[in-house]
């Protein structure tokens, strides 16, 4: 594989751990709307109990709307927490995601960097063999003029 590919495969590799960035952001964003609803609705179910409970006696329709309205927070709640477990499952799954691919990035550089000083030393050992030869032939040929 030659280097360019390997650039390309690195930008592909950084560009996807970015996305996966992006998302997993997203969702925890998500994640933080939908628990500030869930306090906001115990919240409003506190004070709709301590209404209650102020209140000495109630009709029959007053109640039944108190029933009503606890019922209905109640599965509200419900289907928040139901939503909000299935975000935190996508924000572990996106997690892990991102995790391999920083560590897919993360070898690829490796990689690049490994031929770079390959390359690197091939140039000093092709420049030294150079140098060696050229000073076997001043070497000789001083040794010929001595003669």
């Amino acid at each position: 594989m030659n280097r360019d590919n390997l650039d390309l495969l690195k930008e592909f590799k950084s560009v996807k751990e970015k996305r996966l960035a992006k998302e997993l952001a997203f969702i925890k964003d998500g994640i933080k709307r939908k628990e500030m609803e869930v306090k906001m609705l115990l919240d409003k179910r506190e004070e709709i109990i301590s209404i209650h409970n102020q209140k000495s006696l109630m009709n029959p329709s007053e109640l039944e709307l108190f029933f009503c309205q606890m019922l209905y927070l109640d599965e509200e709640i419900k289907k928040i927490k139901e939503d909000l477990l299935k975000m935190r499952k996508e924000y572990e799954e996106k997690l892990n995601e991102l995790v391999d691919a920083s560590k897919e990035r993360r070898l690829v550089e490796k990689l690049i960097e490994r031929i770079n000083r390959t390359e690197q030393y091939e140039i000093l050992r092709k420049e030294q063999k150079f140098l060696d030869e050229v000073s076997n032939i001043r070497f000789w040929y001083v040794g010929y003029k001595n003669i």
